[in-house]
């Protein structure tokens, strides 16, 4: 396993942050904008939304676990940690969910963790952004921002 020296993980971290924020965005773009499009192009052929789900949270939960880990190492705040397990509990639960709660139950679990999944990257990249400043593998591992 390559190593990963402490000056090239944060930015490593950062960058799983930004690629969260954007799977994110783009679930949340397809379950807003699928119905629509569906609509519009009726006719062109159906859609597999079932996988695209099922790829969207095996995309979105091991990206939110690669930021939101190292994230919470140096800010230790476990709000953040919340906003993405929540988030990728929603994404998750979506799919089974639809049987007992409909598609409109389902777009709308997958909205909300979409969106939980968005704030808590931002959150997390905030506060990473922040500390990057003041921590240095030589001192002490995490900040702490009481007023966040």
């Amino acid at each position: 396993m390559p190593h990963i020296s402490p000056t090239t993980a944060p930015r490593l971290a950062l960058w799983a942050d930004r690629l969260g924020i954007g799977a994110s965005l783009l679930c949340l773009l397809h379950c807003l904008a699928l119905p629509f499009a569906l609509t519009l192009f009726a006719g062109w052929g159906g859609s597999d939304h079932g996988s695209f789900h099922l790829f969207a949270a095996l995309t979105t939960l091991p990206i939110a676990v690669a930021a939101g880990w190292p994230g919470y190492r140096v800010h230790r705040k476990r709000h953040v940690v919340a906003l993405l397990v929540a988030g990728g509990l929603l994404i998750a639960g979506a799919l089974p969910a639809e049987a007992w709660l409909g598609h409109s139950g389902h777009v709308g679990l997958t909205v909300a963790g979409s969106l939980l999944l968005v704030v808590g990257h931002v959150r997390n990249w905030t506060l990473r952004s922040r500390c990057a400043d003041h921590v240095l593998p030589h001192h002490s591992d995490h900040c702490d921002h009481e007023s966040d």
